[in-house]
């Protein structure tokens, strides 16, 4: 099991509203909103590093208000 963290910028106000989504998507364990350069906090699981980073491409970046990502893979 390879677990991650993914810091998102949703679009203006969208934080809140983006937050139950992104909590059902696949692989999420949490989601909290944060201040700071970042507005979401997401600790997500996978199978592989392949699993996470394409949970990360191709379900959290997709969601509508979600812009920049930065995915952090833990090492321990």
């Amino acid at each position: 099991m390879v677990r991650s963290y993914v810091l998102a910028v949703t679009a203006t106000g969208r934080s809140l509203e983006l937050l139950p989504e992104v909590r059902e998507v696949e692989g999420v364990r949490e989601a909290h909103v944060v201040a700071g350069e970042y507005d979401l906090m997401i600790e997500a699981d996978g199978e592989s590093t392949s699993d996470v980073l394409r949970n990360t491409i191709e379900r959290i970046r997709d969601l509508e208000g979600i812009g920049d990502t930065k995915t952090y893979v833990s090492i321990d």
